[in-house]
């Protein structure tokens, strides 16, 4: 059984949030990591970020991006709530973070092509920084 077909199960199967398998898993662009695609979100999995799922408008955002070729690179976790409320997903190349009253936005750690950049270093809070700046 494949890494990702792992985490699908962990996620509840046809049955949790990403619904039905809509491909077979594949290989991404650069013949390194893999991604399967689901009614309602994706899981990718990278040799050095193990499998990750990224839906809804963090999704949206992620695509925006050009997935894991763009600048954020590969999910490192899988969607999470911030404690204020919102929810965020942590890449390779920084955050996508939601929050009801700004909707979705990226944070990058080099400042190309973000909505927002963000020293990381400074930020204090949680692992990834004072993310209630973003309310």
């Amino acid at each position: 059984m494949s890494n990702i077909n792992r985490k699908y199960l962990e996620l509840g199967g046809e049955r949790g949030f990403l619904g039905r398998p809509i491909s077979a898993e594949r290989w991404c662009r650069d013949h390194t990591g893999r991604k399967r695609s689901y009614e309602h979100g994706h899981i990718f999995w990278h040799p050095g970020t193990g499998a990750h799922e990224v839906h809804g408008a963090i999704m949206a955002k992620y695509k925006s991006w050009d997935w894991e070729y763009g600048v954020l690179g590969y999910p490192m976790t899988d969607e999470q709530d911030l404690p204020y409320g919102g929810r965020f997903n942590r890449f390779q190349g920084g955050l996508i973070v939601w929050t009801p009253q700004r909707g979705a936005h990226g944070i990058g750690e080099d400042g190309i092509n973000v909505d927002r950049i963000v020293n990381f270093k400074r930020l204090g809070n949680t692992p990834y920084g004072d993310l209630t700046l973003f309310y």
